[in-house]
This record gives structure tokens, C-alpha cells and sequence, in this order.
């Protein structure tokens, strides 16, 4: 990640960061980035974190590089964050040629924006649901009215 970050800090640094704190601590200390929010280290709740902030509409693109030969202590918590995204249709970047392609993506939609970032935060709560976002709400809707009695 570091290297990646190394190679691409112009366009990173353009947004917003959101990283688990040893990550935040990485870019700040080496870069001189300004992180905007840290959470918790990932195995603490911080990819969990992260979650809950792509739920609530919060985040446009997530970069979470893992090394594919090492077991991950929080695995669980990895997956529940990738499933996350894929409810969410969040474009995800596992690795420096699908981080490159959502850093351009993400570009993209900042030169389209050009807005600050409660603007940004206020577009992203706009954009309609994702079909398994709403299948789900609907699914739910029907259960509901049937444990209710309605």
C-alpha cells in the first residue's frame, strides 16, 4: 500500500481519507497526507467501522490491499467489509491494478463534482439504491407485515 500511495499520492490526496489507524498513521508520518478520519486498527472493529460508514452513504471507493499469501487474523471482518461494498456497489480495490483503476474512477467523479465534501457526502446519500438494497428492504417489508399481522 505504502508504494502504491507513493506512486499515486496526486490523485490521492485529492479526497477525503478514511483508514484504520496504523494505516492513518503510515500515510501521515511517510506522506504528509491528512487522513480525515481514523478508525480502529482493522481486528479492533475498524473494518467494521469502515462498513458502517459505506452503510450510510459516507464513502465512494474503498482501497483495502492484502497480501494473498498470508492468513489475516480478522478475515471474518474483511469479508463482511467486501460484502458491504458489493451491497453497496462501492468500487473496490484489492490490489495497486484495481487501485489505480478506482483512484481514476474516483477522479473522475471528483473533476464531475468539484464540490466540497459535505457536498459529496449529501450526492452520495442521492444515489438510488442498489437492486439487492432494495430487494432486501422490500423482502423485509413483507416479513415485517407478516410477523405484525398486517
Amino acid at each position: 500500500m505504502k508504494k502504491f500511495i507513493e506512486e499515486n499520492i496526486d490523485i490521492v490526496s485529492l479526497f477525503p481519507i478514511v483508514t484504520t489507524r496504523s494505516t492513518g498513521t503510515v500515510l501521515e508520518e511517510s506522506f504528509g497526507l491528512t487522513v480525515n478520519h481514523k478508525t480502529c486498527s482493522g481486528p479492533l472493529g475498524g473494518d467494521q467501522e469502515i462498513g458502517g460508514m459505506i452503510s450510510l452513504g459516507e464513502l465512494d471507493g474503498v482501497l483495502f490491499f492484502r497480501d494473498p499469501l498470508s492468513a489475516h487474523p480478522h478475515d471474518d471482518d474483511i469479508k463482511a467489509l467486501m460484502r458491504i461494498c458489493d451491497v453497496h456497489c462501492i468500487p473496490t480495490a484489492n490490489n495497486p491494478a484495481s487501485g489505480k483503476a478506482v483512484l481514476f474512477y474516483l477522479a473522475s467523479l471528483a473533476a464531475e463534482r468539484a464540490e466540497t465534501l459535505e457536498s459529496v457526502i449529501a450526492a452520495r446519500k442521492n444515489i438510488p439504491e442498489s437492486d439487492v438494497v432494495r430487494d432486501y428492504k422490500s423482502n423485509q417489508k413483507k416479513v415485517i407485515a407478516t410477523t405484525v399481522g398486517k
